[in-house]
């Protein structure tokens, strides 16, 4: 029932035969999510990757967080999302990052008040890269998802439906419209 997805990993599937599979199913490739170890390890796959699914969105889609310790850590991280989304933008392919919770971590806390979260610094300190957000996570995260989205006007062309409910006392996702998120109100905001 769905005319559009995005590939969240190939498996053993070459980039052009899933398109192939993909297109004789109806379904059309919009984006796709490649870890940052593939950006890392090489970049001219990643695009050639893209352009075989006819692609021109592709996100980082998760990080070890526990690799980034410091608020230099960081911005070395920042850093260097923003130059593939500058080297991918010469490709026509946007590089985009889906968050999780742990992006909503805030550094530079003085006596219990300020600081900012990882992802306000990340957006600050870029310009090129856009968010591809996972709503269910920014309110995972404590965060009010119409905010962000917002707040990242401009730079949201995709983003992640997910829901959150409590089940045995315990947050669990659900099935959208089933949890606690306000959809009328982030559809809205995202529009």
């Amino acid at each position: 029932g769905y005319d559009f997805a995005q590939v969240s990993g190939f498996g053993h599937i070459e980039p052009q035969e899933l398109k192939k599979l993909m297109d004789g199913c109806g379904v059309s490739p919009i984006g796709a999510h490649m870890g940052l170890q593939a950006f890392r390890d090489n970049e001219a796959k990643v695009v050639a990757d893209c352009h075989a699914l006819g692609i021109e969105y592709v996100a980082i889609p998760w990080l070890r967080a526990e690799e980034y310790k410091t608020l230099a850590d960081w911005k070395g991280l920042f850093r260097e999302f923003e130059g593939y989304a500058k080297r991918f933008a010469k490709e026509g392919i946007v590089v985009q990052y889906h968050n999780h919770a742990f992006e909503f971590e805030k550094f530079g806390i003085k006596k219990g008040r300020g600081g900012k979260t990882i992802l306000d610094m990340m957006y600050d300190s870029t310009s090129m890269l856009q968010a591809e957000l996972d709503f269910g996570w920014v309110a995972r995260g404590g965060y009010n998802p119409v905010t962000w989205a917002k707040k990242m006007k401009g730079r949201l062309d995709q983003v992640h439906l997910k829901d959150w409910g409590i089940v045995g006392g315990n947050p669990e996702f659900r099935a959208i419209g089933e949890g606690g998120l306000e959809w009328p109100e982030i559809i809205k905001a995202c529009k």
